[in-house]
């Protein structure tokens, strides 16, 4: 009976720890992982690929994440020089997005810039395109619809 009782003894603290660490289990975590993409300067619609005409004397654009920290999202930028978007890095939790166009006071024509948006979420694309015209002088002749540039 003796020998009984010690190895009840010796029984219960397993017991008690198995108990405690099957209570502290990280499975209860409700929350789910979202994505969203806000803006005062450019729209933000998924489905469709977004114009945006920069202005020749250029311009900031801000677009504001709020994701959990569970996301990865990525900034891609495509084209030339003229424009910058940060941060190029993946990125995880809420954040800023900031695209920077610079002005064209060279007159290079049509320049064209994409930048996407990705997030490991969903299949959400966001995809914006900047053009930028040059400066130019316009002249006519009688005919209305007769408006050249002059380089």
């Amino acid at each position: 009976m003796e020998a009984l009782m010690k190895n009840i003894w010796r029984i219960i603290p397993v017991l008690l720890l198995s108990v405690a660490m099957a209570g502290c289990s990280d499975d209860d975590d409700t929350t789910s992982s979202f994505f969203e993409l806000s803006s005062t300067d450019l729209e933000c619609n998924s489905n469709n690929v977004i114009d945006v005409v920069v202005p020749i004397e250029g311009q900031t654009y801000k677009l504001t994440v709020k994701s959990s920290v569970d996301v990865i999202w990525t900034t891609k930028l495509e084209g030339g020089s003229w424009i910058v978007a940060t941060p190029v890095t993946k990125q995880s939790g809420d954040g800023e997005i900031l695209i920077v166009a610079s002005s064209n006071p060279t007159n290079i024509k049509n320049r064209v810039a994409t930048v996407t948006i990705r997030n490991s979420v969903n299949d959400e694309i966001y995809r914006y395109a900047f053009t930028q015209s040059y400066d130019c002088l316009l002249y006519t002749s009688d005919a209305a619809d007769d408006m050249q540039c002059v380089d």
